[in-house]
C-alpha cells in the first residue's frame, strides 16, 4: 500500500512539473519561491530565509522603482528588497498585529538569491496568520511555498495569486 501511495505521489509530481514546463516560454520554466520560517525561542524571533530566482526579483524591483534594478550594481538595493518583502510577506500575530521584518542579509548565487530577514515574535506563532504575495504581481503561475517550524512542530502553506491570509496550524 505504501509503495502504491509513493508511486502515485511521484507520478503526480512528475506530471505537474511536466505540465508547468510545457506552458511557458520564459528563461526558466517554473515560478516558485521557497521560504523557511523558524521560531527561535531564545531570541523570541522568527528567522526567515527566502529563495527566489534572481532575475524574477530584479524584474519585480525594477517594476516598483520604474527603472532597471540589479542585485549587484544598484545602490541601496538591500533597502529596496526589504521594502518589497515587507509589502509582500505579511505576518500577523494572534491579535492581528502586523509584524515588520528586519533585514539580515542576502546571498546572491548564479540564478537564485537567498534573502534573510527576521521578525520579533515573543508571543510565538500560535494563532498567527501569514500572506505571501512575493512575485505574484509578476507571474500568473507564481507559487510561494512556506515551511514553518517551532521545534518539532511543522506547518506548510502554499500561496497562489488568489490567496489571502492563511492561519498557521501546526501538525
Amino acid at each position: 500500500m505504501l509503495i502504491r501511495v509513493c508511486f502515485t505521489f511521484c507520478l503526480i509530481f512528475v506530471l505537474f512539473i511536466h505540465a508547468i514546463a510545457g506552458t511557458t516560454n520564459a528563461a526558466h520554466k517554473f515560478y516558485t519561491s521557497l521560504t523557511e520560517v523558524v521560531l527561535n525561542r531564545e531570541t523570541r524571533s522568527l528567522e526567515i530565509t527566502m529563495r527566489v530566482f534572481a532575475d524574477d526579483l530584479e524584474a519585480a524591483l525594477s517594476k516598483r522603482a520604474g527603472t532597471r534594478v540589479t542585485l549587484d550594481k544598484t545602490p541601496d538595493v538591500d533597502k529596496q528588497i526589504l521594502a518589497y518583502v515587507n509589502d509582500s510577506f505579511e505576518l500577523k500575530n494572534k491579535s492581528g498585529q502586523a509584524k515588520r521584518l528586519s533585514w539580515v542579509g542576502k546571498d546572491v548565487k548564479v540564478d537564485a538569491v537567498w534573502l534573510y530577514v527576521e521578525a520579533q515574535m515573543p508571543e510565538g506563532l500560535g494563532g498567527a496568520q501569514l500572506r505571501n504575495r512575493l512575485l505574484l504581481e509578476m507571474f500568473a503561475e507564481q507559487v510561494n511555498i512556506v515551511d514553518l517550524r517551532d521545534r518539532e512542530r511543522r506547518a506548510n502553506l502554499v500561496f497562489a495569486a488568489s490567496d489571502g491570509f492563511k492561519h498557521i496550524i501546526f501538525v
